[in-house]
């Protein structure tokens, strides 16, 4: 396995693993599929030497992604905290990639002087809050009832991972 910087000629394969998790339901707050054009500007908004999308490949297969994003984009005292999102095709997945992806991520945040990591997702994801506690993450707050996904309401969960706490 090994991870490099996505570039545009991944974006198709991005999008096909992340329609692939909408359409399992209740994993994303998205409900429906994006196309490629519909990513494009989250492409070029979020692959750059702030943020950054990885991919993760085996075999010269794409098989999943992750990237960072801003933590309340806009207010400056939160530039040290990113929010990092991990997609692993489904076939892949219970093989320890997520692990890997994020251990990979943290050394990253780590090179940046990022103080906090953040990981947001449906509370019933209990594989990705398995393998983010794995991984020295903590919950430090629920959202309640702030999702509705095929008729059911879900909590939304943050999970912390500390880096540092100074500069």
């Amino acid at each position: 396995m090994k991870f490099r910087e996505a570039t545009l000629s991944d974006l198709a394969t991005i999008v096909s693993i992340y329609n692939e998790i909408i359409a399992e339901g209740g994993f994303t707050a998205d409900l429906a599929p994006y196309s490629v054009e519909d990513k494009l500007e989250w492409f070029k908004a979020t692959n750059n030497n702030e943020l950054g999308v990885w991919i993760i490949e085996e075999h010269e297969k794409v098989i999943g992604y992750f990237y960072f994003s801003h933590w309340r984009n806009g207010r400056k005292a939160l530039l040290h905290t990113k929010e990092v999102s991990v997609f692993i095709g489904k076939e892949y997945r219970n093989k320890g990639i997520g692990k890997e992806a994020l251990r990979f991520a943290i050394s990253i945040a780590q090179q940046r002087k990022l103080r906090v990591l953040l990981a947001i997702l449906m509370d019933n994801n209990e594989r990705s809050k398995k393998v983010l506690t794995t991984m020295g993450f903590t919950t430090v707050g629920i959202l309640k009832n702030v999702a509705e996904v095929n008729g059911k309401i879900i909590d939304q969960c943050i999970m912390q991972f500390q880096l540092s706490t100074s500069e």
